[in-house]
């Protein structure tokens, strides 16, 4: 009976630590890492967007009878770069302490859902970003061709 006993604890214990489920590293690149590529991508263009947005100002400047039109338009884009910087900004002050936090405080499940979220949010600053750029280098290269983005 003692040996009886004996074998159906082992086998018990036996069983539980082999049925346990592995975790396994994630294949490829983690969702983070994929989060902060995108940032990386796109973090150098903010010196574009500044440098754009600056001779459009200086060219608005320098001509001050310019129609209407035109000056509301180099104001909108100016506007829309200015929203594309402040889009990255707003990100990069926000998610990675939301992003400490999670990892303290919520489960595997719970972080990687709001990195999801965040690769979701980070493409559509990158979009922005570069859509910005485009529309700015567009304006310059009908101004003056000594405004032309270089």
């Amino acid at each position: 009976m003692k040996n009886l006993f004996s074998i159906l604890i082992c086998t018990v214990l036996f069983l539980s630590f082999s049925c346990k489920e592995e975790k396994k590293a994630p294949e490829g690149p983690t969702q983070m890492k994929k989060v902060m590529a995108i940032h990386d991508e796109v973090m150098p263009k903010m010196s574009s967007i500044n440098q754009i947005s600056r001779k459009l100002r200086a060219y608005a400047e320098q001509h001050p009878d310019m129609p209407a039109e035109r000056r509301e338009e180099i104001e909108s884009t100016v506007q829309q770069l200015s929203e594309a910087e402040e889009g990255m900004m707003k990100w990069m002050s926000q998610a990675p302490s939301q992003y400490k936090k999670l990892r303290e405080e919520k489960s595997e499940e719970a972080l990687m859902q709001f990195l999801e979220e965040q690769e979701a949010v980070i493409k559509k600053v990158r979009a922005n970003m570069l859509q910005a750029i485009d529309d700015g280098k567009a304006l310059l290269s009908t101004l003056q061709p000594d405004q032309k983005e270089q």
